[in-house]
This record gives C-alpha cells, structure tokens and sequence, in this order.
C-alpha cells in the first residue's frame, strides 16, 4: 500500500496547484477522518487535495527550492499516511504541519548548507517589508538569516494568513510566545533591511 501512496503524491505533486482553489473550501468530516485512519485509501486522496497545497507552499518557503519542497511535501505524507494511526482525531491542521515542519528540518539538516530563496515571494507586511520590487531579492536572503524558530513563525503569520492563536496551536507554545517570535522576526528582517533600503534610497 506505500507503494500505492507514493504514487498518489507523485502523481499530485506534478498538477499540486490544480488543487488552490478547491483545498481551501473543503472541510473533512469526521467520517473522512475515521476512514483515512483505517487506511481507506479514497480518504487519504481527500487529506492531500485538502492540505497538498499549504504543505507544499510551507516546504517551498522554507527550503527555498522547488524540487526539494516537492520531495518534502511527498514525504510528508508518506509519513501521514504511515502514521495515521497515531492521530488522536483532533486538529489535523495542526498534525499535518507538524509532521511537514519535522520533514523540512529533516532536509534541511541533510543539505546542511545555507540555503537562498530562488522564488520571488509575494510581500504582504507592510510593517518590515517596502513596496519596492527591486528589493524582493534581498528580502528572500533576508529570511533565510532567520532562525528556524523566526522564519516558520513569520512564513506563518504573513504568507499563509495565520492568526496568533493558530501559530500557537501548531507549534504548541502560548499565544504571547507566538506573537514574540513574529516580533523578532521582522525586528531582525528591519535590521537586515535598513541599509539596503538606504542606500536605495539615495539612489532615487
């Protein structure tokens, strides 16, 4: 059945963003659920149209390279599917994240070097990031300076539109020590950013 399970990811990953629009309307019931966890394969195709695209999406912010974010996200539910038995059948939001940040350190420690962003990231906070599109390649090197514990809490908050609370849930830490770790991240990403902006600016 793994084998079975590997090619569905295979399949998907190659049309994952068939999947945009449509992931975010579905609500999986508790029937799904129960059916997925006795290993009905039917239902594991519903988890991963549910959740391929915000894992892949997550894998790809954090490891900064299309095919390693692939292999990741294939990962990822290899290991969901090999491990459903072990969800207790609540939140499996927060599950499926975990198990997808758990892959990402995983591959991150097998490269073991530093990795830059090659895709352009939509810049959404206004608060650390100007407007000018000639800075988006440093604020890609930017990000990657974040500590692990900085970068999947700000990815969170400003590229996937999570609240506070959400962050929390799924890193299991407290609604303050959520907030704090989206603080330091942009304190550090002005830091970073300050003399480019700059020295751009006298430029103009």
């Amino acid at each position: 059945m793994s084998d079975e399970i590997k090619n569905i990811t295979t399949q998907n990953n190659q049309t994952i963003q068939d999947n945009i629009l449509e992931s975010e309307k579905i609500i999986i019931s508790n029937e799904i659920i129960d059916s997925f966890i006795l290993g009905e394969e039917y239902a594991f195709r519903y988890v991963y149209k549910s959740f391929s695209v915000k894992v892949y999406r997550f894998c790809l912010k954090v490891l900064s390279e299309r095919e390693a974010a692939k292999d990741a996200t294939q990962d990822t539910f290899i290991k969901i599917y090999e491990n459903r038995k072990q969800f207790s059948g609540q939140n499996l939001k927060a599950w499926v994240y975990t198990i997808a940040k758990n892959c990402c350190i995983t591959a991150l420690r097998r490269k073991r070097t530093h990795i830059e962003l090659n895709e352009n990231i939509e810049i959404k906070s206004e608060d650390y990031i100007p407007a000018d599109s000639s800075l988006i390649s440093h604020i890609e090197k930017a990000l990657n300076q974040l500590p692990f514990i900085y970068k999947e809490a700000i990815i969170l908050r400003e590229y996937e539109d999570y609240t506070y609370q959400e962050i929390a849930n799924l890193l299991q830490i407290d609604i303050s020590a959520a907030k704090l770790r989206v603080f330091r991240a942009r304190g550090i990403l002005r830091k970073i950013l300050e003399p480019v902006q700059k020295e751009m600016n006298e430029h103009r």
